[in-house]
């Protein structure tokens, strides 16, 4: 492994990640595969309330976002987290169930950093954008 290649490992593992879905066996999923491609220091939020809690009290480098959350579409999730303190500079990244103009709007203002389709498809459509979103 190149030295370079180490310095990425080292990255991934401190990236302060918070996935936010309602579906249990979907986020348990995707945390699985960020696991496995070496990011160690993941968060999860089933809730508005839980993402808050966490929004308070860990410096996120990337937020996760399902489409919806409860009733909550993925946009509105985000602007309540950010008037409640997620700085402008947190990348986030939207799993997309739908065609949802109002994320591509919201994605093409620069709200939203990446929308990928569900089912994800980690290593041919998130993996590259994820780790040039994170700077890696």
């Amino acid at each position: 492994m190149t030295g370079e290649a180490q310095l990425n490992r080292i990255r991934k593992r401190g990236k302060r990640i918070l996935i936010a879905m309602e579906d249990e066996l979907g986020r348990v999923l995707l945390m699985a595969m960020l696991h496995q491609d070496g990011y160690r220091c993941m968060f999860e939020a089933k809730s508005l309330v839980q993402a808050l809690n966490f929004n308070r009290n860990v410096a996120l480098d990337l937020l996760g976002v399902d489409h919806t959350i409860g009733t909550i579409n993925a946009d509105m999730f985000v602007n309540i987290l950010r008037e409640n303190g997620l700085p402008q500079a947190v990348p986030v990244v939207v799993i997309q169930r739908s065609v949802d103009h109002r994320l591509t709007l919201a994605a093409k203002a620069g709200k939203l950093n990446y929308l990928v389709e569900h089912p994800v498809d980690f290593h041919g459509r998130l993996k590259q954008p994820l780790e040039r979103i994170l700077n890696l």
